[in-house]
């Protein structure tokens, strides 16, 4: 999504710092922002949406949003996506269409563990 915004608002700035004869300050901000969304789109490809790491999960996408598995609660999984509850009802939502297939599947191995641990609290 990232990308495709990118190259819409890139292509919108140049057109209107090209085509338009009268400028005003909104034509100068259409480039910077399909920059933005490029870098948007690099730093996502780079860092993954989700990482896992010494019992926490982090969500990369802005905002960052990270959630100790060590004190999760609930799982809930829909078609949306995965929701993550802790007990102190932090909620984490992962978007499971954004995944690629080995990372949703190490995701899913994790998430099992701890689900396991959740069954044995009940």
């Amino acid at each position: 999504m990232h990308l495709v915004m990118a190259f819409l608002w890139s292509i919108l700035g140049i057109f209107s710092l090209i085509f338009v004869k009268e400028k005003n300050w909104a034509s100068y901000l259409y480039l910077p922002i399909g920059i933005l969304f490029f870098y948007f789109y690099f730093y996502d490809k780079k860092q993954g949406y989700v990482a896992y790491k010494n019992s926490y999960i982090k969500k990369q996408a802005f905002p960052k949003k990270q959630l100790d598995l060590n004190n999760l609660e609930r799982i809930k999984r829909d078609s949306n996506g995965i929701t993550l509850i802790s007990k102190n009802k932090k909620k984490l939502i992962i978007d499971i269409s954004i995944i690629e297939g080995n990372d949703l599947e190490e995701l899913n191995i994790i998430l099992k563990k701890y689900d396991s641990k959740i069954q044995q609290i009940i």
